[in-house]
């Protein structure tokens, strides 16, 4: 399908009754966001390898449930590592991972959540996984 056909295609899904919205990217530089994800396409000894990992748009806040805010304890720590595991099954490549944690981690800076805290639950998380 190219890009005129697929365009009618999501222009013909639009005009359903309803309240989803679609639309269709195509990959640029080899590469492609889906969700929450990039994938990367890269050619190695005439073999596609796909590169997967962790994701976030720019219009993304760059912010979680505030740790100073009324929920529990409990809440703000399974958000600290269902993000952290989402990385380590998302990102496949070790820096990848790293660089992705510490953007989680100034995330949760910017959520007053205690570096001690941060470092503990990740670490604890990466341990488990």
């Amino acid at each position: 399908m190219n890009k005129t056909q697929l365009d009618k295609y999501v222009n013909d899904l639009n005009k359903i009754r309803g309240t989803i919205k679609f639309t269709s990217e195509f990959e640029q530089n080899d590469q492609i966001n889906y969700l929450d994800t990039m994938l990367t396409k890269t050619i190695i000894n005439n073999e596609t390898i796909l590169k997967i990992r962790w994701f976030r748009k720019d219009t993304a806040a760059d912010r979680v449930v505030n740790y100073e805010s009324s929920h529990g304890k409990s809440i703000k720590n399974s958000i600290v590592k269902n993000m952290t595991t989402r990385i380590l099954v998302t990102t496949q490549d070790n820096i990848d991972q790293q660089e992705d944690l510490n953007k989680l981690r100034n995330m949760l800076l910017k959520s007053n959540y205690p570096l001690k805290e941060i470092e503990k639950l990740i670490k604890q998380t990466c341990q488990e996984f």
